[in-house]
């Protein structure tokens, strides 16, 4: 599979993990943070293909052993946070899921409870009672669909 190459033209090292202050006058000017750019690019292409970053910064900027060993453990690290943050965004949202599936599986019951028992009346024209059921079930059925719309 081929590399994808991925070139960020910072005007420091850290707007990498720093969203910048917005400011048109400067000479890369980016809204959001390296990384942040990078996610989205990633999110555009197939899961699994293989990626090389380059940073490019201003000339003069001097990067030590010791500025590099803590980059990346500044990136480890970053990327552990955002990891830890999407797998609670995960679980959040399958908690509420799964809380409206039953609210509507309940809905969806009495529903069908109620539709049952307008078929069975004696006391309305069949064309009433058709209606009045068809319309009960499609509400039980709008309701697991998506109870909170």
């Amino acid at each position: 599979m081929q590399v994808l190459p991925i070139t960020l033209e910072l005007n420091t090292l850290q707007e990498l993990l720093i969203a910048p202050q917005k400011d048109p006058f400067q000479p890369h000017f980016r809204l959001i943070s390296g990384i942040e750019e990078v996610v989205q690019v990633l999110r555009t292409k197939p899961a699994g293909q293989p990626v090389e970053i380059t940073l490019a910064l201003p000339a003069g900027t001097s990067i030590t052993p010791e500025t590099e060993a803590q980059f990346y453990k500044t990136v480890a690290h970053y990327c552990s946070a955002q990891m830890k943050q999407n797998r609670m965004e995960l679980a959040i949202k399958r908690s509420g899921a799964w809380r409206g599936f039953r609210v509507g599986l309940l809905i969806l019951g009495a529903s069908l409870g109620i539709a049952s028992v307008i078929s069975n009346t004696t006391f309305l024209a069949d064309w009433l009672k058709n209606f009045l059921t068809n319309a009960v079930s499609l509400f039980g059925t709008v309701a697991l669909w998506s109870p909170t719309d």
